[in-house]
């Protein structure tokens, strides 16, 4: 079984009257292609061999003012048990808490309502990388017989421009199996 990433560029414009940053995604989620040494370098996800750890920044998990796109795509809204489920993302009651037994966990948000929502129990190892972290992980060694998508690059060039204007942006990363 394969594991794709999830990457989000997000960005946030600082309002000097407000502290609160609001992050919004640029285009929503970008699977730029499956790269295991480069997940290894950014996660730790996907390193197999016996050698020393290639993981250059150990994940940091999701960022607590996460924007709503990557939100939505990393939990389901939990419905009462007997509701019927709508496909958008929806689990009722019952098998969210068969979730939570094997490693999802509820996501309260402002109302105080934990059980509101679940996370995803397919995604592992969350976190978000600066673009100069992201930057470097590109950047270190890697066997000259693996290059890197062009995509990757993109996803750089993008998230740059927008820090070249003036915004605040990060990208926010996690995987699935």
């Amino acid at each position: 079984m394969g594991c794709d990433i999830h990457l989000y560029i997000e960005h946030a414009h600082p309002q000097p009257d407000d502290k609160k940053l609001y992050w919004q995604s640029l285009g929503g989620r970008i699977n730029p292609g499956r790269d295991y040494d480069l997940f290894a370098k950014i996660a730790g996800v996907r390193e197999y061999s016996d050698q020393p750890s290639k993981c250059l920044i150990p994940p940091k998990g999701s960022p607590v003012d996460l924007g709503w796109s990557a939100a939505d795509d990393d939990r389901f809204r939990i419905i009462p048990d007997g509701e019927e489920e709508s496909g958008e993302r929806e689990v009722n009651r019952s098998r969210a808490e068969e979730w939570i037994k094997y490693g999802s966990h509820w996501i309260a948000l402002d109302e105080g309502r934990p059980e509101y929502w679940v996370s995803d129990p397919d995604n592992h190892s969350h976190t978000w990388l600066t673009p100069q972290e992201f930057r470097a992980a590109l950047e270190a060694p890697r066997d000259p017989a693996w290059g890197i998508d062009a995509e990757y690059f993109a996803v750089l060039a993008a998230v740059e421009e927008l820090v070249r204007h003036g915004k605040m942006a990060r990208l926010v990363i996690w995987f699935d199996n």
